[in-house]
């Protein structure tokens, strides 16, 4: 389980991520916010920073990793249940995701540190799918 934002040492200092959580370039240092699935209401798909392109995104580097923890082995069959498929949304200067077992967690988006998380404990050994 893993989230990790990018960095373009080329285009930042260490320590400052380029990414869609740096300033928008469209206004008055707006954070460009991802509130849905599909982006925004409409599923547009598409964010408007113009930080990361195609002169620069191969010189991106790993600038945190967060593992959350939920990764659980049937016994019997030795088969790793839950896969991370999620969509992370960025509001209001924190970066949500859910956990394949309904954990919800909240991080910095900077530094990629845990600011809450609520486990819903849910019965892992239910098929969902």
């Amino acid at each position: 389980m893993r989230c990790a934002l990018l960095c373009s040492l080329a285009g930042c200092g260490r320590g400052q991520a380029i990414s869609e959580f740096a300033p928008s370039p469209l206004g008055a240092g707006a954070p460009i916010e991802w509130t849905a699935y599909g982006r925004d209401a409409g599923g547009s798909r598409f964010s408007p920073a113009a930080q990361i392109t195609r002169e620069n995104v191969s010189r991106l580097s790993v600038a945190w990793t967060y593992r959350a923890g939920d990764l659980w082995v049937d016994d019997r069959t030795g088969i790793g249940k839950g896969r991370f498929e999620a969509t992370p949304l960025f509001v209001d200067g924190s970066l949500f995701f859910a956990t394949p077992f309904g954990t919800v967690i909240a991080l910095d988006p900077e530094h990629g540190t845990e600011r809450w998380r609520y486990d819903a404990r849910i019965d892992i050994g239910g098929d969902y799918g």
